[in-house]
């Protein structure tokens, strides 16, 4: 898979995965963009690489600095050699577990359920 192809997936996910923890739909962020839902779908998939005009209009959209949808593959799950979409619902869960999070006034409970699930993850290895 080309770099490119990489980096459009990533930042497509990154989008995806910010709109769906704001509750906004496809349709709505289209709307807010005015171009069409399609084009969301593209972005999202891949598809189509995303402008900086258009990147930074996504990011006040959605609350997020344009160098939120950035990051590097790693972040999104994606490698070179990947090609298949990340699991659905495998993302729903992150996005619920990015929600629920930060609403754990303690630190160290926080801290705790970080521990453990690095050893959950560590035992599926």
């Amino acid at each position: 898979m080309r770099q490119a192809d990489v980096s459009h997936r990533a930042v497509g996910l990154r989008l995806k995965q910010r709109r769906m923890m704001q509750d906004i739909t496809q349709k709505e962020l289209a709307r807010a963009a005015g171009i069409s839902y399609q084009q969301i779908q593209k972005y999202e998939r891949g598809e189509n690489g995303i402008s900086a005009s258009r990147l930074s209009l996504f990011a006040e959209v959605l609350g997020v600095a344009p160098s939120y949808f950035l990051g590097g593959a790693e972040i999104v799950g994606l490698t070179h050699s990947e090609s298949r979409q990340p699991d659905l619902l495998l993302m729903r869960e992150l996005i619920e577990l990015n929600k629920l999070f930060p609403l754990i006034p303690d630190e160290a409970m926080r801290r705790a359920l970080i521990q453990v699930i690095e050893l959950a993850a560590r035992a599926e290895t």
